[in-house]
């Protein structure tokens, strides 16, 4: 709360397959559901991890069962998006059928996305 005072932009990052490399048992899960700063996914780099795949990410993290596949893909589509200032215009929404540019349309879409399918 007080990063977000002095920090309005501040976000965390979840790189999870990382923490799990480097043998790091998270045990906040709770305090960062909670959290006023936009979570987002990432990779910190192939010295503690085998790729950089961010798919790769939601799949493990979506078996964690701690945040709901809309969480974690939110986390890593719209809320990056917004965190880097990436304009609504260069968002490629023709990836989700049917989709309109707002987060519900992914869940609205016929043939939903499943990270199982990813």
């Amino acid at each position: 709360e007080l990063l977000c005072d002095y920090v309005p932009h501040a976000a965390w990052v979840l790189c999870h397959r990382s923490n799990q490399y480097l043998n790091l048992k998270r045990t906040n899960w709770d305090t960062l559901k909670r959290s006023p700063l936009r979570m987002l996914i990432g990779t910190d780099s192939l010295a503690t991890n085998s790729d950089l795949s961010v798919a790769q990410e939601l799949i493990v993290l979506s078996r964690e069962e701690k945040f709901s596949e809309r969480e974690l893909l939110k986390a890593a589509t719209w809320n990056a998006y917004e965190y880097l200032e990436v304009s609504e215009s260069n968002i490629p929404y023709f990836i989700f059928p049917n989709a309109e540019p707002k987060i519900e349309s992914l869940s609205n879409t016929s043939g939903a996305i499943s990270l199982e399918r990813i």
